[in-house]
């Protein structure tokens, strides 16, 4: 069993929706629906492929409320993205 508590370590369809709903939002400057998928803490951690995280998008965004509501939410400050120096 996964550490999850699902007998799968794969995330489910509805958590991997989340997760990219949340990093889109935060890539696109939606900052109302940013904001409202981090306040359920869905997918606040997740990554893309290469590493990048919501939290990734907001700091690229400037946007201090879209940068400190997943921080304040858990957000991992030290999230490291693939494939940079």
């Amino acid at each position: 069993m996964c550490p999850l508590g699902r007998s799968s370590g794969w995330p489910t369809k509805s958590a991997r929706s989340s997760s990219r709903r949340t990093i889109a939002a935060a890539k696109n400057g939606d900052q109302a629906a940013a904001l409202a998928l981090v306040a359920q803490k869905s997918g606040i951690n997740d990554a893309t492929t290469d590493g990048t995280t919501a939290l990734h998008w907001a700091v690229q965004s400037a946007d201090r409320k879209l940068v400190t509501a997943p921080l304040e939410a858990g957000a991992h400050a030290n999230a490291a993205k693939r494939y940079e120096a």
